[in-house]
Order: structure tokens, then sequence, then C-alpha cells
């Protein structure tokens, strides 16, 4: 492949704002160049027009100018390969980036005078599904230089542990409980651990609350995107909350941490699996071995038992050799490309979804899900082009029911399982599944999705006594 010397990026703050998810763009901007076969990445600010309304996202316009001098820019250079940037005034200047550009442009459709996004953090976690590692971000050499320095002036030889702290005006739901994350603090130093405090940016330059007394701080980390970086690549273990930095932590390998989900991420499971795309309770599929979602109401015992887990794990792999072959992607957090386009069915996430479905397309011409897929989607308007000539929803139900139905036994998981209970049911032809069914029962007698199955089957064809015995038998495994 000849290689196209530059790929340019456009993000638009017309349709997003400055925080720490332009890190969700940027990871997809870097996949799309290595794709197509760029050798660098040159990002294009466009700014939102003066006349239009700035109060986005609870920034003033003075935070989304701060934040974007001090968070998002710095943040380019986190990637090797962005090596020059455009911060524009206007959309003018930006329109003229444009129009003069002849060379391939993220993303894919965009136009200044119809801008997109594809930043959504939805679109990493699709990325990672596919099979590729996109832990592209890396700490700048200076930074880790200026940080290790540190480390050799204050930490006396111990363990970092950094705390990051959420303390903000906006979500609050999601900030940091400093009397828990105090004591926690407290018990890391009795165990000659060397905890360090990263205040919320919002409030880096004030004074810590009184819990903290005795606890160091660094607030350059707050204040400063690159030593931010630097700090978690040296500490032994870093630990969030829900909040934007740890979002950017995902995307670099060299990162230990410990995300624990707060706030509305972990009460109501809707919000990550629109947002993020990841189904609730699970790691995202671009995390390594020595990454973490948590998903558990925090206390000091939960805080204890994780750390003591994550930090049982790191020494253990350092002591047998194991540690860089864990650095990679876990496959335990990868789900089925299918399954998550279908979780974008159901919240209407249209543009991720089309993608997916063309990616199983050129990838997995044979996964019956794809024409599940094609049979939910073919009264939207989705941009897809089916490998064979189908007439109707109905047509794409009933190809996808007789390839699964060629498979053996033992090849049907239960992702297939539904799949094709739903494309029967919605052809009306549910009551074909008892046989399949059946057969699974055999083979995995102590899954109740199979029982609830044959209940619906049952219940279709009015066999009371049967649905009762079904009943029994559920009840008998929960």
């Amino acid at each position: 492949m000849q290689k196209t010397k530059t790929l340019y990026a456009f993000h638009d703050f017309r349709v997003t704002w400055p925080c720490f998810d332009y890190f969700g763009f940027l990871i997809h901007a870097e996949w799309t160049r290595r794709k197509v076969g760029a050798e660098n990445l040159h990002v294009v600010f466009v700014p939102k027009p003066e006349s239009e309304d700035h109060e986005d996202f609870n920034f003033t316009p003075m935070q989304t100018n701060w934040r974007l001098n001090n968070l998002v820019v710095p943040g380019t250079w986190l990637l090797a390969s962005c090596r020059s940037i455009s911060v524009c005034n206007t959309v003018e200047e930006a329109r003229e980036i444009y129009e003069n550009w002849d060379g391939p442009i993220f993303p894919h459709g965009y136009s200044i005078d119809k801008p997109l996004l594809m930043g959504d953090p939805c679109w990493p976690a699709l990325i990672a599904n596919f099979g590729d590692n996109i832990q592209y971000l890396r700490a700048t050499p200076q930074s880790l230089e200026y940080v290790n320095n540190w480390k050799r002036a204050h930490s006396a030889g111990k363990k970092i542990v950094s705390i990051t702290i959420r303390n903000t005006n906006y979500n609050e739901q999601r900030n940091s409980d400093l009397d828990l994350w105090a004591k926690f603090a407290l018990w890391l130093q009795q165990r000659d651990y060397y905890p360090v405090i990263v205040p919320d940016t919002d409030t880096a330059l004030q004074i810590l609350g009184n819990q903290f007394l005795g606890i160091p701080s660094i607030p350059a980390a707050a204040l400063n995107l690159e030593i931010r970086m630097a700090l978690y690549e040296v500490s032994f273990l870093n630990t969030f909350v829900s909040n934007g930095p740890a979002y950017m932590c995902c995307f670099d390998r060299n990162i230990h941490f410990l995300n624990f989900r707060t706030g509305e991420f972990l009460a109501e499971p809707k919000n990550i699996e629109a947002f993020q795309g990841i189904p609730y309770g699970t790691n995202p599929p671009y995390l390594n071995q020595f990454q973490k979602s948590v998903w558990r109401e925090l206390s000091i015992e939960v805080l204890e038992e994780e750390f003591s887990h994550m930090s049982e794990l790191i020494e253990a792999s350092l002591q047998n050799g194991s540690y860089q072959e864990h650095l990679s992607p876990d496959p335990n957090n990868k789900e089925p490309v299918s399954r998550m386009a279908k979780r974008f069915f159901d919240y209407d996430n249209r543009e991720p979804l089309e993608f997916a479905i063309n990616w199983i397309r050129d990838n997995e011409p044979e996964n019956p899900a794809f024409w599940y897929l094609v049979g939910l989607n073919w009264n939207e308007a989705t941009n897809f082009d089916p490998l064979d000539d189908v007439d109707s929803a109905e047509d794409a139900f009933e190809i996808c029911i007789e390839k699964i139905k060629k498979l053996p036994a033992n090849d049907l998981d239960k992702y297939k399982i539904e799949i094709l209970s739903d494309s029967l049911g919605r052809l009306n032809r549910k009551i074909e599944i008892e046989r399949i069914v059946r057969e699974q029962i055999k083979i995995y007698p102590n899954i109740i999705f199979y029982y609830e199955l044959l209940g619906e089957v049952f219940f279709l064809q009015g066999k009371t006594k049967d649905l009762e015995n079904i009943f029994d038998v559920v009840l008998g495994l929960s």
C-alpha cells in the first residue's frame, strides 16, 4: 500500500466540548490513520462561533478556553503520530483548511457544513472488539523525567499509589467521598506505600480538607496533562472514581489502575451501555489485566480488597516473568461485535451500528447474526449493503434461522439461541425452537435461560402442565 503522508482529523466544537472524551475521538482517529496507511495525524480544532451559546456541559467560556489549551491540545501530544495541529479561530479558517486538503479526512463523511464527531466512548469499545489493540497513548519522555525526579526526591523508594479526586459542581453524584478516600490513603501509608492525592482540576490550588493532613498531594498533575500522564505511568497503582482522567488512562498500556464506578454509571445500567457501549458490570475490551472497572458500592472494605487483589496480581506477574504479556488487552474483556451491534440497535445509536454491521459483513460473512441485524434494521435508514439479495426483513430473518439450524448443537451458544428465538418470534414461528432448546438442555442442564425459552414455547402452545413443570425447574435452579 502506498502511504499517504497525513490524515486530517477535524475535532469540531460545534458538536462536542473540551473534556476528556476527546481521547475517544483521538483514539478513533489514530486507528483510522493506521487503516488508511497515513504516516502522520494532524488534528484541526474547529471552534464554536461566538454568536452561539457557549454554556455547554456546565463549562463557562473561560473554562472552555482553558480546557482547550490545557487538556485537549496537550492531550494530542500523548499520541506519537500526531506531529502538528491547527487551532482555528473561526469556522471559516477551518473551512479554508478543509477545502485545500485533498488527502484523507476523519471522521469519514465530515464536512464543515455537516460536522460529525465519531468520538463517543462507544467507538473505542467497538474497535477493540474488532480485535485491535488501541492503547496508543504514552507519557512524553520529558514529563517522565520530571516525575521520576519528583519520585526520587519524595517517595523514599516506596511504591506510589495515586488517588485522583473528583470534586466538581456538575454530575456531583460521581464525586469522590473525601472521608473515605482519606481513610484509604492512611491505610496505604500504614502498609508502607506512598499515597499521593491528585486533586480535582477545578480545586487544584485550594487547600485539601483536614482529612488529608499528612497525605502528600501533587497539584501540578491536576493542571499539567503531561505531568498527570507521567505520574500515572510511574505509579505502582492508580485509583479513580468515574471521571475523565480514568478514561484517558484506558488507552495507555503502562498505567495500572482501579476505576471505581460511581454515580449514574453504577446506579443505572443503561447509562454505561448506551454511552460506552459495553455491558454493565464488565471491563471495556481495550483494558489489560492490570486495569479494572470496579462495579461495587464503595466502602473501605471494597477499596482494601480490590487494591490487595490487583497489587498481588502485579507483584506475581513481575516475579514469574509474565508481566509483559499481561500488558496486552485481556481477551476475556471482548464480546462478539454482533452482540455489541444489537446493543447499539436497542439504544438507537445509529452511526456505530452501521459501522458494526458493515464490519461483520466484511469480516464474518457467515455469521448468522449479520442477517439478524439486517432484519432488525430493514426499515431503518441504515447504510449497509447485504451480501445476498433480500427483499424484506422476513427474508433476512429466514436466512439467519437457516444458518443457525445448520450449526451443530455444540456450536450453539446462548447468544445464537437468543437471536434464533427472536427471529422465529418475529416470523410468528417461535414454537419451532422447542427441539433445539431441548437439545441444549441435554448439554447444559443447569442454564436457566433455556428453560425460560422452553416455557415461552409451552405458553404459546397452551401447555399449562408443562409450563408448571418448567416453573418448578427454574425455581430449583435459582
